[in-house]
């Protein structure tokens, strides 16, 4: 995936703080106000993650949480190596091949009622 969002723009409207995984606005937007956490969770119950719109674009915030800190998008698939898709604390994260990340998905949900 192609993300077109540009390092400036992502700095401009959002503050990260790696110590909690939490994006803030910066500035106001309808009804979110400059300090409020961005984003919103997106998923199954076993399976969620972030989601943070940006000039009508939706990112995944692990995604944006990278191009934050690494000034770069990850080239492959993000893990987060405790399967808490919503803890998006940098020392959480890591570059995986797409079916590690496969994998680790199905490991969370091998306790599943189904089986």
């Amino acid at each position: 995936m192609a993300e077109n969002l540009g390092l400036q723009r992502l700095h401009e409207v959002l503050d990260y703080d790696p110590l909690s995984g939490l994006f803030r606005w910066k500035v106001y937007r309808g009804k979110a106000k400059a300090g409020k956490i961005a984003g919103t969770i997106t998923g199954t119950e076993r399976c969620q993650y972030i989601q943070i719109q940006i000039d009508g674009v939706i990112y995944k915030a692990h995604r944006l949480v990278w191009f934050y800190v690494y000034e770069c998008w990850p080239e492959t698939d993000l893990d987060h190596i405790d399967t808490d898709g919503t803890n998006n604390r940098l020392n959480n994260l890591r570059v995986v091949p797409h079916a590690v990340n496969q994998q680790n998905l199905r490991t969370a949900h091998a306790d599943n009622e189904s089986g």
